[in-house]
C-alpha cells in the first residue's frame, strides 16, 4: 500500500491563462502528485478569468479578477488555496505576494520577483513577517548539475574562488519585436535573464556582489514606446557587468545578458574558477558538469541520472538514468519538490532559492542602473543581502 507522507497541497495561481509558460507550470504542479490547483486569479477580466479555469481543468466559479477577492472567496472554502504560485506579468509579481503572505499563505513566484528594488524590499518583509514557505523559480538552479557544481564548490573542489563568468543569451528580441516585456519597469533584459546569470555567482559560487565596478547597457534600436506613459524610457536589449565578489582574493564576476545575439537559444553557462581548478556548465549540455585541474586539464565529467556517481544531497534531484533528458520540466519540477518540502516544515538536500535570493537579484539590478545612471565610473556598492542557506 502507498501511504502519503503529507498531503496534498491546494494551490492557487495568479496568473497562467494562456501561453506555453503557464502550460509549463501546471503540467509540472500537476505531474508532481503534491499539489492541487484548485483557483486562480488568471485574467482581469472576470468573464475570461472564470473561462480560463474551465480550461485549466479547474472549477469555473474559481476563476476571480483580483488577488484579494480570491484570497477572501477562497478562505470561506473548506478545500480553498493555502499556497499561492504566482507566474504572470513581471510587474504583478510583487503585489501578489505581498497579499498572499499577508493573508499566511505559502509562495512559490517566478523571477524577477518586482518591478523594482523598493517593491522587492516590501515584498521580502512581507516574506519575513510571514515566515511563509516561498521558493524563487531561478529555473536553472534546478538542475542537478548546478546543484552538484554548489556542492563541489563548498566542499573546497576548486579551491578559494577567484573569478564567476556567468552569462545569458537570447536572440528572440533581436528584429526589434514589441511585447509583454516592454513594460518591465525597472528590470528589461537585465531583470528578466540577466538576474539569472547573477544567481549563478550567489547561487554556485556563494558570494554576493559587493560593488558594481562596471556595467554597459545597449539598445538595439534606440528607443521603444512604453505603456507607462514614458515614450522615450530607453529599453536595454544587451547588458555586460563587472562585479567586486569581495572575498580575501578579490574575486570578480562578469556577467553577460543579451536578447538580440541571433540564433542564441536560451544559451546560459557559467565558469567558477578557483585556485585548484574550475567547473563548466551550460545549457547546451545541461546533464554534463566539467571539472578541470588549475593546469587546465580535465578532472571529470559529472553527469546526472539516478545511475550516476553523485553525493546524496544531489541524489534526490535526478529522476530519470543516465542519458534520458530530464531538462527544464525536471528543474522546475525540484524546485517545486522543494516548495512541498519546505510547507512541510522540512528542509532540502540543498539549498532551494529563496526569497532573499530574489531580493539580491533585484539590488543588483539596482546597482547596475545606479551605476548607469551616476553618468561617471565610480563602483556602485550593491545593497547586501545575506546568503541563506534553507537545506539540512
Amino acid at each position: 500500500m502507498f501511504l502519503l507522507l503529507h498531503p496534498v497541497v491546494n494551490v492557487g495561481f495568479f496568473g497562467g491563462g494562456t501561453g506555453w509558460f503557464s502550460d509549463y507550470h501546471f503540467r509540472v504542479v500537476r505531474s508532481s502528485g503534491d499539489f492541487k490547483p484548485v483557483s486562480g486569479v488568471f485574467s482581469s477580466d472576470p468573464d475570461k478569468s472564470k473561462d480560463y479555469a474551465e480550461a485549466r481543468r479547474v472549477e469555473r466559479d474559481r476563476g476571480y479578477s483580483d488577488i484579494d477577492t480570491m484570497i477572501t472567496e477562497e478562505a470561506k472554502l473548506p478545500d480553498g488555496f493555502t499556497a499561492l504560485s504566482v507566474i504572470g506579468r513581471n510587474d504583478c509579481h510583487a503585489p501578489a505576494g505581498i497579499a498572499a503572505f499577508n493573508a499566511g499563505k505559502d509562495v512559490f513566484m517566478e523571477k524577477p520577483i518586482a518591478e523594482n528594488f523598493a517593491q522587492a524590499k516590501d515584498l521580502t518583509n512581507a516574506y519575513k513577517s510571514s515566515r511563509g514557505a516561498s521558493v524563487v523559480a531561478y529555473t536553472y538552479t534546478g538542475y542537478p548539475m548546478v546543484k552538484l557544481g554548489r556542492k563541489l564548490v563548498q566542499d573546497g573542489e576548486i579551491g578559494d574562488v577567484i573569478k564567476v563568468i556567468a552569462r545569458y543569451k537570447q536572440g528572440w528580441l533581436s528584429d526589434g519585436v514589441k511585447n509583454w516585456r516592454d513594460h518591465e519597469g525597472d528590470t528589461c533584459c537585465l531583470g528578466d535573464i540577466g538576474t539569472h546569470a547573477y544567481q549563478f555567482v550567489r547561487y554556485v559560487a556563494g558570494f554576493n556582489a559587493k560593488e558594481v565596478q562596471y556595467a554597459k547597457f545597449r539598445t538595439l534600436d534606440g528607443v521603444r514606446p512604453d505603456a507607462k506613459n514614458k515614450p522615450d524610457r530607453p529599453l536595454e536589449d544587451n547588458f555586460t557587468a563587472e562585479l567586486l565578489l569581495g572575498n580575501r582574493r578579490g574575486a570578480i564576476a562578469e556577467i553577460a545578458a543579451s536578447q538580440i545575439e541571433k540564433g542564441a537559444e536560451n544559451d546560459t553557462e557559467f565558469e567558477i574558477i578557483g585556485t585548484k581548478g574550475k567547473l563548466v556548465w551550460s545549457m547546451k549540455e545541461f546533464s554534463r558538469l566539467y571539472q578541470y585541474n588549475f593546469n587546465g586539464e580535465l578532472k571529470a565529467v559529472h553527469r546526472d541520472g539516478i545511475d550516476a556517481t553523485l553525493p546524496d544531497a544531489v541524489k534526490p534531484y535526478t529522476l530519470l538514468p543516465t542519458r534520458h533528458p530530464e531538462g527544464h520540466y525536471g528543474a522546475m519540477m525540484n524546485h517545486y519538490a522543494d516548495w512541498y518540502t519546505l510547507i512541510n516544515g522540512e528542509k532540502p538536500t540543498i539549498h532551494a532559492p529563496s526569497m532573499e535570493d530574489g531580493f539580491a537579484g533585484m539590488a543588483f539590478v539596482k546597482a547596475a542602473l545606479d551605476y548607469r545612471d551616476q553618468g561617471n565610473d565610480k563602483p556602485v556598492a550593491v545593497h547586501e543581502v545575506p546568503l541563506v542557506d534553507n537545506s539540512i
